[in-house]
């Protein structure tokens, strides 16, 4: 088990495969890409898609724990939220998350999903990660743009979700664009008088 230690959060590696369960709940929760209409899978067969996904050679998982308890959850180690980041061959990757309500706005999936692309891009010689997100899903695209990620584009009508056609929104953050971010201020060009 590899831990990433945060302010907040520690992220532990590889997503805790007794937890599946969880995860399988925070993804039907949030109705996501994964749970389109396309989906004919039942729970247990889910769990066992999940579960062969994040145990996959090109995957790197992370349980996300809430350190600090600011969700309030009773548990010694609280476990709020699931991210991984799935190789697409050597230069590029696909960025996942998924977790209980309760654990957005409060700072800790912005946390643990930097702590992620920065071990993603210092780890390996990726040039892109990328993400693919329902476009409604409001939450996860706001995340993507905090955390530097740019729109590709808007693939119109890509799948069906209770019957009805929806658009997918692709998203990207290069290694140069990861790496500008990334820089001290001091690195940073000055400011003159006439950019004040």
């Amino acid at each position: 088990m590899q831990i990433i230690e945060c302010d907040h959060v520690d992220l532990i590696s590889p997503f805790p495969s007794g937890q599946i369960s969880r995860l399988r709940s925070w993804l039907h929760c949030y109705k996501t890409l994964v749970l389109d209409d396309s989906n004919t899978m039942t729970d247990e067969e889910a769990e066992e898609f999940l579960r062969a996904s994040i145990l996959s050679p090109n995957v790197m998982s992370w349980g996300v724990v809430d350190k600090n308890n600011l969700t309030n959850y009773r548990h010694p180690a609280p476990l709020v939220g699931f991210i991984s980041f799935e190789f697409n061959g050597p230069y590029n990757g696909y960025f996942h998350v998924a977790s209980p309500r309760s654990a957005w706005g409060k700072g800790l999936i912005d946390e643990a999903a930097r702590a992620v692309i920065k071990q993603a891009f210092t780890d390996s010689e990726i040039l892109r990660a990328s993400a693919v997100i329902l476009d409604n899903n409001r939450p996860a695209k706001s995340l993507c743009y905090r955390l530097g990620f740019k729109r590709d584009g808007v693939f119109e009508d890509f799948v069906r979700k209770n019957g009805q056609p929806m658009a997918v929104v692709h998203f990207g953050l290069t290694r140069v664009r990861w790496n500008e971010q990334m820089a001290p201020a001091t690195e940073q060009a000055p400011v003159t008088e006439q950019e004040e």
